[in-house]
């Protein structure tokens, strides 16, 4: 692997590692200062490693993006589109693009829940959502959604107008 892209992956590594460290959310720390020839760097950086065949993953089938923010704006942005694209796909990746990112909107919706104080852990679900004060759903609480384990399967309710069927 070339060292464009080592320095990718070891980026992503390490920010992994770090992530169980960092501060608190909010104006707790000072704005960082960006250097402005960041932009230029992970240009680069990104540009040869979506260009080279011999990375881990093939760029020509992957599309991406990448766009770092703070609180006031963008940073930097990036969007690769695939050589390749299926037959439903779009046909340029722009800021716009709307990807489909399954399962790691559990990750955001949970974080939400924990930074929103006045929701709390142990209360019912019932008490946020009236539709869900009886029945299966009377014992669940917030808490076990977090977890996923509320008892609630696999796409239910999926594509209906009213969570009602569910009672």
């Amino acid at each position: 692997m070339n060292s464009p892209a080592r320095f990718f992956f070891f980026c992503l590594y390490f920010f992994g590692l770090a992530a169980p460290i960092c501060p608190p959310t909010g104006p707790v720390l000072p704005p960082p200062a960006i250097p402005s020839r960041l932009e230029l760097n992970l240009t680069s950086i990104l540009d040869t490693i979506s260009k080279d065949a011999s990375v881990e993953w093939d760029a020509k089938s992957t599309s991406f993006s990448i766009t770092v923010t703070s609180k006031n704006s963008t940073i930097f942005a990036y969007h690769h589109t695939a050589a390749q694209k299926n037959a439903s796909g779009t046909d340029i990746i722009t800021g716009d693009t709307i990807y489909r990112i399954a399962s790691v909107t559990k990750v955001l919706t949970v974080l939400a829940v924990l930074l929103e104080p006045r929701i709390r852990l142990g209360d019912p679900i019932g008490q946020y959502l009236p539709a869900f004060t009886q029945g299966q759903w009377q014992n669940v609480t917030v808490r076990m959604l977090c977890s996923q384990i509320s008892g609630v399967q696999k796409n239910v309710g999926v594509g209906q107008k009213s969570s009602a069927h569910l009672l």
